[in-house]
């Protein structure tokens, strides 16, 4: 286990001594735990010791990458521009002992071992920090995998990409609810480490196991008792706790042995619905987008009804009339919680105001600090641009679904009220959802056709002010979903065409043709399969 966040008065700790007794230049870490929990906070703790002759120095600290940093002591300034998140402190002009501190989450389905890296520069002479330089990843209670795909988009920051890789196309099996035809997750599944596939079909959840037929066993159902009216995905919290929303409350659920979950607890964003897919934090927080436009950080405190940290009503919600929010927040991985809203239009006639992403960054207090925010300038209604994704560096990604001209946009914050767009490319057509983000940072996005060009699925590779188009794809129908990325770089789509693609470097790997349309966003399991649900009914399971 993790032992307890940081304290001090810069959100960790610092304390410096004297050196005249030192021989050499020192830098050393130690970790709280030599292994690292998904959701569980732990402490860093750096000692940096400069010879008595030293004026001048720094330090510079990189954390694994995807984890999440927070409480920095000392002044130190996480670099956001950064791919992996670099903490640095100082100048310092003494030769002053000092102790600085800052506090790791891994995500939610983080494996393998996390990897820290550091130095303190003397005088222009680089000296590597020594010590704990690594922590394991485990799942708490030893026997649970981490989730290959937790929540929409793989991850908080709905990058899309995946740990499995692998699929060969062949359907392992499918499911079908009672009755027949019901819609199944129109927006994704979601896929614990134990394999189980959570997603919604006739207004009802169900968890799926594989069990070596071609139809899973169904270990659990949920159906609310006031009705359920929802075809977005749930989200796995790391203790395995399912998080989902439905027109009559927001539910945490837990497996029991029994055929129907027990309800942990329940919140109420009375009298609108909650039925937008939850994104989880690395620390177990959940944000939820209610009906009523507002976004809504939960906690569970062992009661019936969570501990609401805080909330934010966007410029639509009915504190603040006048727009609606766009699908799931996303978080980035200093804790920055994005989330977008469309402006609608005061005489009443229909949406017809520009998208405005809010970057909010939680403060201890029941409102969050809107660091910035961007107005898109489209002007075709409220889902004029898509949920953002978030990339390297906390770069945020936006597709524009304006049908008159759509594209991407790449912000990044820089300390003002309106962020720098540093980059932005045309598409021709409307970007249909969330764009997803391959780890060498190509940018994927699917489209939904006008009279400019072919429905397709289109990458882009930033190439500093801009981005070069790698590939173009086309299908034969719409791209409403995102992508989900194997861990081999495949792209996996579905399209109005009733097909499912698998597509690697612009060129088909496979597809296969359900009963109708495939509006949802595939999700990938640990062993590469992909599972996605088409409006024939079913949810496919592809080996």
């Amino acid at each position: 286990m993790f032992l307890g966040a940081v304290m001090g008065g810069c959100g960790g700790s610092s304390s410096s001594t004297s050196t005249t007794g030192a021989t050499t230049n020192t830098i050393v870490r130690t970790l709280g735990s030599a292994s690292a929990t998904p959701g569980t906070a732990d402490n860093v703790t750096l000692t940096v010791t400069p010879l008595s002759t030293v004026t001048s120095w720094s330090v510079s600290e990189t954390p694994p990458t995807g984890w999440a940093v927070s409480n920095i002591s000392s002044g130190g300034v996480l670099n956001r521009q950064a791919a992996a998140g670099s903490i640095t402190w100082g100048p310092f002009s003494d030769h002053t002992a000092r102790t600085f501190t800052y506090t790791v989450t891994p995500p939610a389905g983080a494996s393998g071992t996390g990897t820290f890296t550091g130095s303190a520069t003397f005088h222009g002479t680089t000296v590597n920090a020594t010590g704990t330089s690594s922590a394991a990843v485990t799942s708490g209670t030893g026997t649970t995998a981490a989730s290959p795909w937790p929540q929409f988009g793989a991850n908080a920051q709905h990058t899309g990409l995946g740990v499995g890789q692998g699929s060969a196309g062949r359907v392992s099996w499918s499911f079908s609810s009672q009755p027949a035809g019901g819609l199944f997750s129109e927006g994704s599944c979601v896929v614990d480490g134990g394999g189980i596939v959570y997603g919604y079909s006739n207004e009802t959840l169900y968890a799926l196991k594989a069990n070596g037929t071609t139809t899973p066993t169904v270990v659990w159902s949920f159906t609310s008792t006031n009705g359920n009216s929802n075809t977005n995905p749930p989200a796995i919290g790391p203790d395995g706790t399912i998080y989902t929303g439905d027109q009559s409350g927001f539910y945490a659920l837990k497996a029991n042995g029994t055929t129907t979950p027990t309800v942990v607890w329940t919140f109420k964003a009375s009298p609108l619905p909650t039925n937008y897919p939850p994104a989880i934090g690395a620390d177990g927080t959940v944000y939820v987008v209610s009906g009523n436009n507002v976004l809504y950080a939960l906690k569970s405190n062992g009661s019936t009804t969570p501990t609401m940290v805080w909330s934010f009503a966007t410029a639509g919600s009915p504190q603040a009339p006048g727009s609606s929010c766009v699908g799931t927040p996303a978080i980035g991985l200093d804790g920055t919680v994005y989330v977008t809203a469309g402006a609608s239009d005061p005489t009443g006639s229909g949406f017809a105001g520009a998208t405005v992403l809010y970057a909010l960054q939680p403060n201890g207090t029941a409102t969050p600090t809107v660091e910035w925010s961007y107005n898109t300038g489209v002007t075709s209604g409220p889902t004029s641009a898509t949920p953002p994704a978030i990339g390297g560096g906390n770069t945020v990604y936006l597709g524009l679904t304006d049908p008159a001209g759509g594209g991407v946009v790449a912000l990044q914050g820089n300390g003002t009220a309106t962020p720098t767009v540093v980059w932005s490319a045309a598409t021709g057509d409307a970007v249909g959802s969330t764009p997803a983000v391959g780890a060498d940072g190509t940018v994927y996005v699917g489209l939904t056709a006008n009279s400019q060009q072919p429905n397709s699925v289109v990458a882009f590779q930033p190439n500093g002010t801009g981005a070069t188009t790698v590939w173009s794809f086309p299908t034969g129908g719409n791209v409403d979903g995102s992508p989900a990325i194997g861990a081999d770089g495949t792209v996996y789509i579905g399209s109005t065409d009733h097909k499912v693609y698998a597509v690697k470097g612009g060129s088909s790997v496979w597809s296969f043709t359900t009963g109708a349309q495939v509006t949802a966003s595939p999700a990938i399991g640990a062993d590469g399969t992909v599972y996605i649900g088409s409006n024939d009914g079913k949810v496919y399971a592809f080996k």
